[in-house]
């Protein structure tokens, strides 16, 4: 590849962006969701991150010390890596890199990775044309990493963008843990961010999203899953912030005997919006997949869950479950849940559902008359609910983490 070919893609990714514009309400996959603020703030790219000052920020030192745990830990701080705050462990079979390095030392990998997006999508052809800096990753045919790869992307500025491009490889019998971190030190910013995951013959690849910034801040995020035959996945979405959020995940299992998971946890309070849109493309026969979501809403924030699952002609011996589970603190949090099935083969498996309610007044009345208090009651019962998705982790010391995270948040609930 030429640096003239991915200026090329860039350059074209501009035009299609500007023409399609901020997508509306009228779209049917936004439809729950208002982007008027984040079109009228317009953000610029990020000035010059002063490296020394954001390491040493309480913030940032603290949550480096949460991920101790990590193989290799990779550190951005608005749009640019921070060598000084980094790890990488070098492993035979494994390649961790940043995507500036990855232009120059996987050019060809890049370039299918920018051209990968979506000609529809407005947001992801705005990385495709903005994308400064993100993750390379390359593990090598039966190369089995134990221990998760941790990127943690610090916002430190105000009123400005970064944007991210990420990239993970897996070979033939291969398997890896990604764990990608987004943490708020400044209030009023906004994230837009892509990853690629493709998955080779027996391969396995579980990939881990913990959000958890600044309730003024913008954030958007697709992952492109590709997998292919007899291959494993798995998505571990938590969302612990933001004003407006939107995961966006696809997934595409190319060849037979393929396995996804996703799950995902979020919570809001406040004004906070979480969009939650996923797709899973049964492009194959005897594959299966199985969604769980769960939401917790509080005060005025507003979720939306859109699920859809395609089961194509010939993709007989399918296994597909989908679920939408959601709990409601307030009279006046809101979620909007659409789940789809769409079905063209005969010889399948398919479920789909989705519940809607608040907290069970028998089992907090049962709680109280033990002498606890209302406030204790419901704090318990809504870590019950959510439980269920943290253990899901198998990595104790993450499971810990995100643990601590929601803690946080919890310590709020009334």
């Amino acid at each position: 590849m030429s640096d003239h070919s991915l200026a090329a893609v860039r350059n074209n990714a501009v035009k299609r962006y500007q023409a399609l514009g901020y997508p509306t309400q009228k779209n049917e996959d936004w439809k729950y969701t208002n982007l008027y603020q984040l079109k009228e703030a317009k953000f610029p790219a990020p000035a010059l991150t002063d490296k020394k000052s954001l390491g040493q920020n309480a913030v940032v030192q603290n949550t480096l010390a949460k991920y101790s745990f990590a193989h290799s830990c990779l550190v951005f701080g608005d749009g640019v890596f921070l060598f000084e705050l980094s790890k990488v462990n070098k492993t035979k079979g494994l390649e961790i890199s940043t995507l500036s390095e990855a232009i120059k030392n996987h050019p060809e990998d890049v370039l299918e990775a920018f051209n990968h997006g979506s000609a529809d999508k407005m947001f992801t052809q705005m990385n495709m044309a903005l994308a400064t800096e993100g993750y390379f990753i390359l593990v090598q045919k039966n190369t089995q990493i134990k221990e998760p790869l941790v990127f943690i992307y610090f916002s430190s500025q105000e009123q400005v963008t970064s944007q991210y491009k990420n990239t993970v490889i897996v070979k033939e019998g291969g398997a890896v843990e990604v764990v990608e971190v987004y943490k708020g030190v400044g209030e009023v910013y906004f994230n837009n961010s892509t990853t690629q995951v493709k998955v080779e013959g027996h391969g396995t690849c579980q990939h881990v999203k913990i959000q958890e910034e600044s309730r003024k801040s913008y954030h958007i995020h697709e992952l492109q899953i590709s997998q292919e035959k007899a291959s494993t996945t798995s998505s571990h979405v938590f969302s612990l912030g933001g004003a407006l959020v939107r995961n966006e995940i696809d997934v595409l299992l190319k060849a037979p005997e393929s396995r996804v998971t996703l799950n995902g946890l979020f919570v809001g309070m406040g004004n906070q919006h979480i969009d939650n849109k996923t797709f899973i493309d049964h492009a194959s026969p005897s594959c299966q997949s199985e969604e769980l979501y769960k939401g917790i809403l509080d005060e005025n924030s507003q979720g939306v869950f859109n699920g859809k699952i395609l089961v194509r002609k010939d993709s007989q011996k399918t296994d597909a479950k989908q679920a939408n589970k959601n709990l409601l603190l307030s009279e006046t949090a809101q979620i909007n849940t659409l789940p789809q099935l769409m079905i063209f083969a005969d010889d399948v498996k398919c479920a789909h559902g989705a519940t809607i309610g608040q907290l069970d007044k028998s089992a907090l009345f049962y709680i109280q008359s033990r002498g606890i208090k209302k406030s204790e009651g419901v704090k318990m019962l809504t870590k019950a609910f959510a439980t269920e998705m943290v253990h899901k982790l198998e990595h104790p010391s993450l499971r810990e983490v995100v643990e601590g995270h929601l803690k946080d948040w919890f310590d709020h609930v009334e």
